[in-house]
Formats: structure tokens, C-alpha cells, sequence
């Protein structure tokens, strides 16, 4: 199993303590080291404590903080050729290292998962990670989703956002879903498309107003990354009527991947299925 750099709540206060100790008896250690000296050692320890507090953030690997998120270049390697798994969470709790954390107002806590990746036989896995509090409420035991696994080592697992999407089960971000159809697209070809539609998702790269109106409704360009498995991303554009109330919203969505239906016969025409 992969060592894991985890400090925890005492280990992030008793990395300090070398420091402390150098303010506390500056004294004796001048009078030993000289002046010079002892500044060394205080810029030392001082600057090894930083360095410590701060490595998970920027950590490529299991250490970091947002590791299962998919952050970090030995994360992303993992989307990208990692064996497909499907992960039910079986406990969340504090993180491994005890006491209570948060990293920019979000909980970082421990997660149990069984792991079944259809060739060996289900396994657990513990990690620490951060949760968006937004998310905590459904994510608890018995929540299932798709990861990916490292072949190399398969304690180290990264959640798989872009399958989520395509199967559906991103549900740990629930919210509602708005009828928003493409300019003058009609009820029966949007109907085609959501049944006989190539799987794909849909990243939102951009929204902007184009200061028209259609049936009442603030005409908003919106420009996608369209992936459709085992070919290139492309991108989109596509206008949307869309209720001024929700303009907003959907600004709020930029940057979120969402399953998606591609024509058959035309890739420049898509069905997005949209979650606030």
C-alpha cells in the first residue's frame, strides 16, 4: 500500500515546535551559535514548516488534498489509462490524522470505498481527501460512482467525473434540471436525439448574452467541448432561449462537464442534460 504524507491536526501544530523552541531559548543558542547562526536555523525550520504545511496542496500524488478529484499530473495519467471501477463508499469520517480540518472552508475527511473493477475481487480502500461541503449531505455511505484505478497500484483511485456524466450517476451533485431546447429545434428531433443519440458529455466553456430575444426569452450563445469516447474533443456553438431567471445559473455552470447525446448523422447537433 502507498505511503501516504498525511500530518493530520497535531502533525500540522508539532511541526512548529522546532521553531518555537528556537524563540524560546534564543538566548543559550546565540550565546553558542552566535547570532548569525541562529537565524539560520530559524529560517530553516521555519521554512521547512511551510514547505510541510503546504506540500499536499501541490502533491502529484495520494498526498494531495484534491488527489481523488483528479488535480495533479499523476491524477489526470490515471483518468487517462487507469482500469474503469465502480467505488461504493462504506464510511466518512475524520481524516486519518485526527482533529477536525477544513481547507478553504471545505471538510477534509477520510473515505472508505469498496472498489469493483470486475477482474478482481471487490476491495477497500481508504484515503483522505477534501469534499466540497455543498456535496457532503449526498455523500455519505452506500453513494456509489465510477473511479478510475492505477493499474500499478490499486489503493490509488481518482473519481471519474467524465463517466459519471456519461452513466448518469453524478448524482452527488443533484439539483434541477431546465428544459432548454436549441433554437428552433423541434420537440420530435430532440426526442430522436435523447433516444438514439451517440453517448457522449459536454464541458461549458462559455456563455454569453447576444442581446436578442426569442419567444420572449434572452437569446445566450453558449459554446461546448463535445467528447464522444475514442474520438476527438471538438467544440460547438449553439444559441439557447433560455428563461431570464436562469441566465444567471447557467453562467454559474462554466467549466462543468454533463452527459450529453450526440445526432448520429450530424455531431454539430446535441442534446445537453443540464443540472443546477
Amino acid at each position: 500500500m502507498t505511503k501516504r504524507f498525511r500530518l493530520g491536526f497535531f502533525g500540522s501544530i508539532a511541526i512548529w515546535i522546532p521553531v518555537v523552541l528556537l524563540a524560546i531559548f534564543e538566548r543559550p543558542i546565540v550565546g553558542f551559535m552566535g547570532r548569525v547562526g541562529w537565524i539560520i536555523l530559524l529560517i530553516i525550520f521555519g521554512l521547512g514548516a511551510v514547505v510541510l504545511e503546504i506540500f499536499p496542496f501541490f502533491a502529484g500524488g495520494p498526498s494531495g488534498y484534491y488527489f481523488f478529484w483528479g488535480k495533479g499530473k499523476r491524477a489526470k495519467g490515471i483518468l487517462a489509462t487507469g482500469r474503469s471501477a465502480q467505488a461504493t463508499l462504506t464510511a466518512i469520517g475524520e481524516n486519518s490524522g485526527g482533529g477536525t480540518i477544513t481547507i478553504n472552508d471545505d471538510p477534509y475527511l477520510n473515505l472508505r470505498l469498496e472498489i469493483d473493477d470486475g477482474v478482481n475481487k471487490p476491495y477497500e480502500v481508504s484515503l483522505d481527501t477534501v469534499i466540497s461541503r455543498f456535496i457532503v449531505p449526498q455523500f455519505q455511505p452506500g453513494a456509489a460512482f465510477p473511479v478510475r484505478v492505477d493499474t500499478a497500484n490499486p489503493q490509488n483511485v481518482v473519481y471519474d467525473s467524465s463517466q459519471a456524466a456519461l452513466d448518469g450517476t453524478g448524482t452527488i451533485f443533484q439539483g434541477t434540471k431546465p428544459q432548454i431546447s436549441g433554437l428552433n429545434r423541434t420537440p420530435e428531433e430532440t426526442k430522436f436525439i435523447r433516444k438514439h443519440g451517440i453517448k457522449a458529455t459536454a464541458r461549458i466553456m462559455a456563455v454569453e448574452p447576444t442581446g436578442r430575444s426569442h419567444d420572449f426569452k434572452p437569446l445566450v450563445k453558449v459554446d461546448y467541448e463535445v467528447r464522444i469516447p475514442g474520438q476527438t474533443p471538438y467544440e460547438i456553438t449553439a444559441e439557447l432561449p433560455i428563461p431570464t431567471h436562469m441566465v444567471e445559473q447557467f453562467k454559474g455552470v462554466i467549466g462543468i462537464v454533463f452527459p450529453a447525446k450526440v445526432h448520429p448523422e450530424d455531431r454539430n447537433k446535441i442534446s445537453v442534460d443540464i443540472t443546477f
